[in-house]
Order: C-alpha cells, then structure tokens, then sequence
C-alpha cells in the first residue's frame, strides 16, 4: 500500500469504526489491513474517543431541541390558557356564562395541564390542576345567587 492508499484506508476504517462496525469485521473488507494494524489506528488516533465526543454532542443536540419544543408548548399553552381566562372574564362580566361551561372549559384545562406535566415526566396531580374544581364551585355558587335573586325579582 502506498501513502495515499493507507490515508484513504484509514479514513473508510475510522469511518465504519464510528459507524459501529468492529475492528474483525473492517479486516474483513477488501482493501484494509491486517485487525493488528486497525487497532493500532484506533488507538493512536482516539477513535473511541471520537465516538464518546460525538454521542456527547448528539445528546447535547438532543436536549437542546427538547428544550426549545417544551418553550414552543408553553408559549402555545399560555396562549391558550389567556384565550380561556378572557373568554371566561368577558361572560362572568356580562353574566352570559353558564357553570357548565366553566366546568367544560376547566376540565379541558386540567386534561391539557396533566398531558403537558406527563410529557416533561412530572406529577400530574398538584395544586395548580386540582383548584379548577374550585373555580367550578365558584362558578356554580355564583350562578345559583343569581337564580336565587331573580325568583326574588318575580
């Protein structure tokens, strides 16, 4: 083998190394050296190395993107949850809403809350979600006043 062929054989073996091919199976192939010879290479120029450095940044790369999905869901969340509460704001203000809308409109929350935790593995019970029950009562005590104030009326 000449400079150049020992060059491009040690690159195609790095190559197939990194790719999850062994050493017995690159000796193998036409055109490479002896396993002796490959394992000296592997050695002297880290390829083990290589492949930790590069799952390491694959992970990296990973997480990141992870990251940067789980913003993009919370911005969308927290538009959506901003949607509800002015939609629920604007009929409490105007007593056009009715308590089982408020308990459709929350239960579908506590379903989006408890799927967004689940995604991030956390808890899906907490504080946050089981209070919507509480706004329902509310709601609902709210609406029952009112009943109440217009058969006074007549």
């Amino acid at each position: 083998m000449g400079g150049t062929d020992i060059t491009l054989a040690k690159r195609e073996a790095r190559r197939l190394y990194i790719l999850g091919y062994s050493i017995k199976m690159i000796a193998k192939l036409p055109s490479m050296p002896r396993r002796d010879t490959l394992y000296s290479w592997k050695n002297s120029s880290g390829w083990d190395k290589e492949i930790e450095l590069t799952k390491e940044k694959v992970i990296e790369k990973r997480a990141e993107q992870t990251s940067e999905e789980i913003v993009k869901m919370d911005e969308e969340f927290l538009r959506l949850a901003r949607k509800a509460y002015k939609h629920i704001e604007f009929h409490l203000d105007r007593e056009t809403v009715h308590p089982q809308e408020i308990m459709l409109l929350t239960r579908s929350m506590d379903t989006v809350l408890k799927d967004e935790r689940l995604i991030r593995n956390m808890a899906t019970e907490n504080k946050q979600v089981s209070s919507w029950d509480s706004i329902f009562e509310e709601g609902e005590k709210l609406n029952n006043s009112r009943l109440e104030e217009d058969g006074k009326d007549l």
